[in-house]
C-alpha cells in the first residue's frame, strides 16, 4: 500500500504579471464573533478568488468565484471605507491589505 501524496503539484511556470484576480473576503457575524469563509487547496487556506476573465468587471468576477467555488449567491455586501474594513480583518490579512494598498499608491505616482 502506498502513501497519496498531499501536497500541491510542482509550478512549472508563474502567471504572467498582468493576471488580474478577485476575491471576496465572505464575514458571517454571529453575536460578538466574525465567522471568515476560507477554503482549503492541498496544504494551503484562502479566500474565494479567481482570474478576471476579459470583458469582465472584477466585482462580477470575485461574485462568480465565490459562487463556483462555495456555491454561495446573493452575498450581502456592505461596503466600508478601507479603515472600517481594515479593522474586521485578522493581523495576516491586515498586513495584505496594507501591502496591497501601499502598491496601488506607488502605481498612481
Amino acid at each position: 500500500m502506498t502513501k497519496k501524496d498531499s501536497s500541491p503539484p510542482p509550478r512549472t511556470s508563474r502567471p504572467a504579471p498582468s493576471t488580474l484576480s478577485a476575491g471576496v473576503v465572505v464575514v458571517r457575524q454571529i453575536a460578538d464573533k466574525r465567522n471568515y469563509l476560507l477554503l482549503r487547496a492541498y496544504s494551503y487556506w484562502d479566500f474565494p478568488k479567481g482570474e478576471v476573465e476579459p470583458g469582465e468587471e472584477p466585482g462580477h468576477a470575485a461574485c462568480r468565484e465565490v459562487e463556483e467555488e462555495t456555491t454561495l449567491r446573493d452575498l450581502d455586501f456592505r461596503w466600508l471605507d478601507y479603515d472600517a474594513a481594515r479593522e474586521l480583518l485578522v493581523p495576516r490579512v491586515q498586513a495584505i491589505l496594507d501591502w496591497a494598498d501601499e502598491i496601488t499608491k506607488r502605481n498612481r505616482r
